[in-house]
Order: C-alpha cells, then structure tokens, then sequence
C-alpha cells in the first residue's frame, strides 16, 4: 500500500498567507488520504475461519500497516518540502528569537 503525497504548485505570486493555506491543504488532504487508508484496513475481516486463512489475514495486515510506517519514517521526496522545510526555520527562528 502507497499513500501518494501531492506536490505543491506555487507561480511565485502567492502570499504567505495563500502559501500557508496551500500547505494547510495539502496536510489535510495527506490526513484523509491516511485516514481512509487505515480505516480501510480496520474494516476488513477474513472471509474464511480456519487458522490458515486466520493466519494469512494477519499476516497480509501486518504488511500493509507495516508499509504505511515505512512511508510515514522515511525521507520525503516531494517538491513541497522545500518549502516547508523554510517554514519550520522561520518558526524555529521565530522561537528561539
């Protein structure tokens, strides 16, 4: 399972306020995208009861979940991270200044 991360397309001519409503927008739509994902997976149930279709199931969900951590640890390879990157310094600079 893949959780895509949509870039972030900026003309240049934004504000920061309309920059920070764009980012705000793509966290939540990131959000909902996950929240669909994991609810997806808590919702399905094995078809058949014996142990090895039992097994099988746990293991299939382990994967997937597992997938999901992976994605949310690794690096970001997005041409928005940039600028949020820039974001979280000039808060960082914000606070500590």
């Amino acid at each position: 399972m893949s959780v895509e991360i949509a870039n972030l397309l900026l003309n240049g001519d934004e504000t920061d306020e309309e920059y920070i409503e764009n980012l705000e927008y793509l966290v939540y739509n990131w959000k909902r995208t996950l929240h669909e994902e994991i609810n997806n997976e808590l919702n399905k149930r094995v078809i058949n009861s014996n142990p090895l279709a039992e097994l099988e199931f746990w293991h299939e969900r382990s994967i997937r979940v597992t997938s999901i951590l992976e994605q949310m640890q690794k690096g970001i390879d997005s041409s928005s991270l940039g600028g949020f990157n820039n974001i979280k310094l000039q808060f960082k600079n914000f606070t500590n200044g």
